[in-house]
């Protein structure tokens, strides 16, 4: 019974393990939605001077580095995280002296947005906190005025407007797609991720539950065999 007993706890310890790593529905959806709306304002017309996917391996910490060389210089981006522990890894924005502009701690996804004043190198910081598990990071920025802002409004002819308009929204889908996809990519495999554990978890159920009922076939037969003896 003891076997028996040690399992029940190895059932509940790795139910609370995945309680833990699964975040409210309702939580995700305002964080979602908030997202959404920050995106909406702030990077309608985005277009990133740098995209990149990278492994963030467990307890390292991963430096991008931008130099502004001229101020007031607008610095936007956003990063992703596929994967479901997205709550240990944090990202960070240092200044030049040093100074933190930004911090998100444990978000999947987050966006953000300033306008550097100091000239110097900013530090773009990921750390993952995990002690054994490996994070796949997508990361885009862009820093200082866009080098594509158009020609004022009356210098332009009304097609050319519309081209413009054309040319941004088209940009715009293009990100959103790109970020989409990545979303789309996460959640297989999280959903693969999670069978395999379940998948795992009832090979050693079955094997568990097997052991158990010969040991009791066993101890009911040496029971008899004692009766009868007596």
């Amino acid at each position: 019974m003891a076997i028996y007993a040690l399992f029940l706890l190895f059932s509940l310890v790795f139910s609370q393990e995945n309680h833990e790593h699964t975040e409210p529905e309702d939580n995700t959806v305002t964080d979602r939605a908030e997202l959404m709306k920050e995106w909406n304002e702030y990077m309608n017309d985005f277009v990133p001077a740098d995209m990149m996917t990278f492994d963030l391996p467990a307890r390292a910490e991963e430096d991008f580095i931008e130099t502004i060389d001229i101020i007031p210089s607008y610095i936007r981006g956003a990063y992703f995280i596929s994967s479901r522990e997205s709550k240990d890894v944090n990202f960070y924005i240092l200044d030049p002296s040093g100074k933190q502009v930004f911090l998100r701690i444990g978000k999947a996804e987050a966006i953000f947005h300033f306008d550097a004043a100091v000239k110097g190198q900013y530090i773009f910081r990921f750390k993952n906190t995990k002690m054994m598990q490996s994070h796949t990071v997508t990361f885009a920025v862009h820093c200082g005025n866009s080098t594509e802002d158009p020609l004022t409004a009356e210098h332009l002819t009304p097609l050319e407007k519309d081209l413009l308009t054309v040319q941004s929204s088209v940009k715009d889908f293009q990100v959103d797609q790109q970020f989409a996809t990545l979303r789309q990519e996460s959640h297989h495999k999280t959903v693969a991720a999670s069978n395999i554990n379940l998948l795992i978890f009832s090979v050693v159920e079955s094997i568990f539950v097997v052991f158990v009922s010969f040991w009791q076939a066993y101890y009911i037969k040496k029971l008899l065999d004692n009766r009868r003896v007596l």
